[in-house]
């Protein structure tokens, strides 16, 4: 049976769609089933240059990062960081919404301690982001309230390409940057960035060298 996807879905092959602006490498998407029941919750496997921030607020998701499938039933974030295959899905009442971005877009050009110890290693991978932030977790009420601003200064920019929402005031820009900028010192203060251990998964890279091949294919027939 054929079934409405979630309009953020992808094909299953490496995501090139641009986050944002070149000049702001930045994008947030929101998927509510109260305001489409029709659509059916599910991103196909795919991976992408960006780092992605998902906020599961509502539902049962079934999420699969590098081959791990991981049942999710309470709120919680997770990072997938890039070039990590990634899929949702869920088939009941869902709200999730999620923050595409190139960590370039939190450098501030000054040869700061944050830029050094924070800033330039997640540009260049060698700190790693925690795969999840739980409510049990002490940083999650302010990292919850941190990001809660952030998906509102895209909801009211009102700056869409279809269902990407993007920011292109400068203001808006800057106000989302000190957030972000915030997000990242609170996992910091948590001790939630370590020094990067991430060797790419063979079985993994072997499936996207798959699907890569089967998107190419399809395309030129």
């Amino acid at each position: 049976m054929n079934m409405k996807t979630a309009k953020h879905s992808t094909e299953a092959s490496e995501e090139i769609r641009q986050q944002g602006y070149t000049s702001f490498p930045c994008s947030m998407y929101f998927a509510d089933s109260e305001k489409d029941s029709s659509i059916r919750f599910d991103t196909k496997a795919h991976w992408h240059s960006s780092t992605e921030l998902l906020h599961f607020e509502k539902g049962v998701f079934s999420f699969t990062v590098n081959m791990e499938n991981i049942a999710i039933s309470d709120e919680c974030y997770a990072f997938v960081e890039s070039g990590m295959i990634h899929s949702i899905t869920s088939e009941s009442v869902y709200r999730e919404s999620a923050l595409l971005f190139s960590p370039s877009v939190l450098s501030t050009r000054n040869i700061d301690s944050s830029e050094q110890n924070l800033i330039e290693p997640l540009i260049h991978g060698n700190l790693t982001l925690p795969r999840f932030i739980r409510p049990d977790m002490p940083v999650f009420a302010e990292f919850d309230r941190l990001y809660r601003q952030i998906a509102d200064i895209f909801r009211n920019a009102r700056d869409r390409r279809d269902d990407q929402f993007n920011l292109s005031g400068a203001s808006d820009q800057l106000r989302c940057k000190a957030l972000m900028m915030l997000l990242i010192s609170t996992l910091a203060d948590g001790g939630l960035l370590t020094a990067s251990t991430y060797d790419p998964d063979p079985k993994a890279e072997a499936l996207k060298s798959v699907l890569s091949y089967i998107e190419s294919a399809s395309g030129t027939q």
